[in-house]
C-alpha cells in the first residue's frame, strides 16, 4: 500500500490543536503598526451551507479512498473504506464533544450544527509584485441557525491538486465545530484564477498569498458581525505541497509581515507533514539515488518555479528540461496547457516506456512508478555546469523554508517510508535545526 496515500488520510485525524511541538515559546510582546495597512478589498462570491454528514463526505471523497486502489485482494481489499470510516467516526466523536460544550446543559442535537462555507475573493501580490486578487473558502460553524463564536483561525494550506474537484476533500469545514473559523486558500491556478499556471512549489510566493487571506477573512467574520474570541489566533495545517506552504507562511508572518498582519494572525501552532522543505535537497537525493516517484510532480515543479522565479528561469522553456523519451509521453506538454489531470495522472502515458520506469510500487499507473531520473530529464540537465541546471538549482535553492527560527510551535508528520519526499533531508533535517 502506498504510505503517503495513508499519512495524508490520516494526518487530518492527528492535528490535535494543542499536542506537544518543538520551537521556542512565543514573544507575547506584541507590536502594533503606527501606519497600518489598507485591509484588502473582500468580496463574497458564493455561500453554501452543509450538514456534518455532507462536511466530511466532501472531505473523504468515496470515488478517490472508497477502494483499495491498488487492487489487491484478501484483507486488504476494502483498507482505505475501512480507514475512513474510522476517520469519520473519530471526527464525529471530536466534533459530538465540542458541540456538548458548546451547547452545555441545553443538550444540544446533533443535527442542529451546520458549517456555513464562503468564497471569498481578496487582494495579495503575484511573482513581480503585482496586485493579483485570489480566492478561498472560509467556513464557519453554526448552531440552529446562528453563528458560533470563532475561537480561533484555522488555515489550511491545501496538498497537490490538478483540479477544483481535489479541493473539496480537504475542506476541513467540520473542524468549525471546534470554535474554529476555517480558512481555505485556493493557490494561484485555481478558483478564480484556474486560467493561470500554478505557481507550484514557489513556497514563500504562496506563504504571503495565504497569509494575505487572514485579514480578509476577518474582515468577512466582522461583516457578518460573528463573535471572535479576545485572544483568536491562527493554527497553521498542511500535508504535503500544503506542508511546505504552511511553514512558508508562518515564515512570511513572523519574518517579513507587516507588524500589523503579524499581531492580527497571532500564530499559535503549525502543522506541517511530509512536504519538501527543503526543495534544492530534495532534488539532490533523486539525482544521487536516480529515481524519483509521482514523475508528474517534476514538470510540475519546474514549471511553477518558471512562473515563480521569472528572473532566475528567463529564456528558459520547460521541455528544455527532459528527454525526448519523456517528452513523448505528453504530460510536459499536459501541463504546459494546464490539462495535466486529462491523463488520469499519466496512468497510461508510460506505455510500452519501460526505459523510464524502475519499479512498479503497485499503485495504478505512473502515479507511484519508481521513474528513472536519469530517463526522464535531458542531458543538459545532468551537467551540472549547465546554464539550466545552474537557474534551476538556483531557484529550488530560493524555496527552502527552513531559514529561520519558528517563535511558535512547529509539528511535523511523516513517514518513514514515504516514497515520494526523503524525510531525512526535509522533516527530519527542519526538525533538528528548529530545536
Amino acid at each position: 500500500m502506498n504510505s503517503r496515500n495513508i499519512m495524508r488520510i490520516a494526518v487530518v485525524s492527528l492535528l490535535a490543536l494543542g499536542a506537544t511541538a518543538c520551537g521556542k515559546d512565543k514573544d507575547e510582546n506584541k507590536q502594533s503598526s503606527e501606519n497600518g495597512e489598507n485591509t484588502p478589498k473582500v468580496e463574497i462570491l458564493d455561500s453554501r451551507e452543509l450538514s456534518y454528514d455532507e462536511m466530511v463526505n466532501g472531505m473523504f471523497d468515496s470515488e478517490i479512498y472508497g477502494e483499495d486502489p491498488e487492487g489487491n485482494n484478501g484483507d486488504e481489499e476494502n483498507v482505505f473504506a475501512d480507514m475512513m470510516a474510522q476517520i469519520k467516526d473519530g471526527f464525529k466523536d471530536d466534533v459530538a464533544d465540542a458541540l456538548e460544550e458548546e451547547g452545555g446543559s441545553n443538550g444540544l442535537f446533533w443535527d442542529d450544527y451546520t458549517s456555513e462555507v464562503l468564497t471569498i475573493k481578496y487582494t495579495t501580490v503575484d511573482a513581480l509584485g503585482n496586485p493579483l486578487e485570489l480566492s478561498g473558502t472560509l467556513s464557519v460553524g453554526k448552531i440552529n441557525g446562528k453563528y458560533m463564536k470563532v475561537k480561533n483561525l484555522m488555515l489550511h494550506t491545501h496538498p497537490t491538486a490538478f483540479d477544483e474537484d481535489m479541493l473539496d476533500m480537504v475542506d476541513f469545514s467540520c473542524r468549525t465545530a471546534d470554535g474554529l473559523a476555517v480558512l481555505a486558500p485556493h493557490y494561484e491556478g485555481f478558483g478564480i484564477t484556474a486560467a493561470r499556471k500554478q505557481t507550484y512549489l514557489c513556497q514563500k510566493l504562496i506563504g504571503r498569498q495565504c497569509a494575505d487571506m487572514i485579514p480578509a477573512a476577518i474582515e468577512v467574520l466582522n461583516s457578518l458581525g460573528i463573535e471572535v474570541a479576545d485572544d483568536m489566533g491562527t493554527y497553521i495545517v498542511g500535508y504535503s505541497q500544503g506542508g511546505g506552504n504552511a511553514l512558508a507562511t508562518a515564515r512570511y508572518l513572523q519574518e517579513e509581515a507587516p507588524a500589523a498582519l503579524r499581531t492580527m494572525a497571532n500564530v499559535k501552532k503549525v502543522n506541517a507533514g511530509a512536504s519538501p522543505y527543503d526543495p534544492y535537497a530534495t532534488f539532490q537525493h533523486w539525482l544521487a539515488t536516480d529515481k524519483v516517484s509521482m514523475s508528474v510532480v517534476l514538470p510540475m515543479v519546474i514549471s511553477g518555479l518558471m512562473q515563480g522565479h521569472p528572473d532566475i528561469m528567463a529564456g528558459i522553456n520547460l521541455t528544455d528540461y527532459f528527454s525526448d523519451l519523456y517528452l513523448s509521453t505528453g504530460i510536459v506538454q499536459a501541463i504546459e496547457n494546464n490539462t495535466v489531470n486529462q491523463l488520469g495522472l499519466g496512468a497510461v502515458a508510460v506505455d510500452g516506456k519501460d526505459e523510464l520506469k524502475s519499479i512498479n510500487l503497485g499503485s495504478a499507473g505512473l502515479m507511484m512508478y519508481w521513474m528513472r531520473f536519469s530517463g526522464i530529464m535531458s542531458d543538459e540537465v545532468k551537467d551540472e555546469n549547465s546554464h539550466i541546471r545552474k537557474a534551476l538549482e538556483e531557484a529550488l535553492k530560493a524555496e527552502v523554508v527552513t531559514d529561520w527560527t519558528p517563535q511558535f510551535p512547529v509539528e511535523f508528520f511523516t513517514s518513514e517510508t514515504d516514497n515520494v519526499i526523503p524525510v531525512d533531508s526535509n522533516a527530519r533535517a527542519a526538525y533538528n535545526k528548529f530545536l
